[in-house]
């Protein structure tokens, strides 16, 4: 069991199950159960008070779940040196079944968001999967980087020119990423701009979205929910080299 006792006074992290996760999948970006899963851990309160009037049932705060890794990953490759490749496909494959394992969810429940809960739950679990490396693949690491915090190295999967012209523009014109949360708002930020600016940010936006053949008739709407989806769409690979706790 691991406790902290500042900040996070009265919270605990201990094994747990798929009820854990159960209880607050509903709360991820992504629907689905996670594959092949290895190990659980969960934030529990142990704050007196909530648990009365639970019924005598601890809160759940926030979970992790580790999964098996999947076969192929380039950025893997990239990260461990080509570790997992080779002529002998079946060894390769047991020597990465038997030391990697990958984060495959974290999620923290929303009233609890806003305290680091994230990177703290990935840092005291790192050393628990029971494996020399511990990966995650994750697109939401773009936006909050709770995986660098908690002392993963990060490897960027890499963008097309356009992608990474209609960031550069956005940036320059001080889009922020709070506002590519949905299409609404990147067209609110638009419309705040200054008519050279504004017509800069379009010119982009249609060169982004010339190689898009079946989309380069869609309103301008459309184009913006489309952008914000491909912007928040290339995920970020995460690795940590661990020790293996006794």
């Amino acid at each position: 069991m691991v406790k902290r006792c500042t900040l996070y006074d009265g919270l605990v992290i201990e094994p747990a199950g798929m009820g854990a996760y159960g209880a607050l999948k509903d709360f991820h970006y992504r629907n689905g159960r996670p594959g092949f899963v290895d190990k659980v851990f969960a934030i529990y309160s142990e704050r007196k008070t909530l648990v009365y009037k639970l019924g005598g049932k601890r809160e759940v705060v926030g979970v992790i779940v580790y999964s098996m890794p999947v076969i192929n990953c380039r950025l893997r490759n990239v990260a461990t040196d080509n570790r997992y490749c080779g002529s002998d496909r079946s060894a390769g494959l047991k020597l990465l079944n038997s030391e990697m394992r990958c984060i495959s969810r974290v999620i923290i429940a929303p009233q609890y968001r806003g305290m680091s809960l994230g990177s703290w739950l990935v840092k005291e679990t790192l050393d628990m999967a029971g494996t020399k490396y511990v990966e995650a693949l994750a697109v939401m690491g773009r936006i909050n980087p709770f995986f660098e915090k908690a002392g993963m190295i990060r490897y960027d999967g890499g963008v097309s020119a356009e992608h990474e012209k209609l960031l550069a523009t956005f940036d320059e014109m001080e889009i922020k990423d709070r506002d590519l949360i949905s299409g609404k708002k990147l067209m609110e930020a638009i419309d705040g701009l200054g008519e050279s600016e504004k017509e800069l940010v379009c010119y982009r936006i249609k060169r982004f979205m010339s190689k898009y053949v079946n989309k380069r008739q869609d309103s301008f709407v459309d184009k913006c929910e489309f952008v914000v989806e491909q912007m928040g769409s290339v995920p970020v690979y995460f690795i940590k080299k661990k020790r293996v706790r006794e």
